[in-house]
């Protein structure tokens, strides 16, 4: 098929309680323009996305 299974919980979640999810991958990035971000938006209200890091093995959540 060619497609990862990556981050599933993450989108059944978001899709589920109605949220809006970004992702930073930090995975071996050195800098960064080597990072990869994901936006998964189930949201159809003004919500606030919820903003997750993610480095090998766990997720942090951030918040301001």
């Amino acid at each position: 098929i060619g497609v990862d299974a990556d981050q599933v919980q993450l989108i059944a979640l978001a899709r589920a309680m109605n949220l809006s999810l970004i992702v930073v991958n930090l995975g071996n990035a050195t800098d960064a323009q080597d990072l990869q971000i994901n936006e998964f938006s189930f949201s159809q209200n003004s919500i606030p996305p919820i903003n997750l890091l993610y480095r090998p093995g766990h997720y942090d959540l951030l918040y301001k």
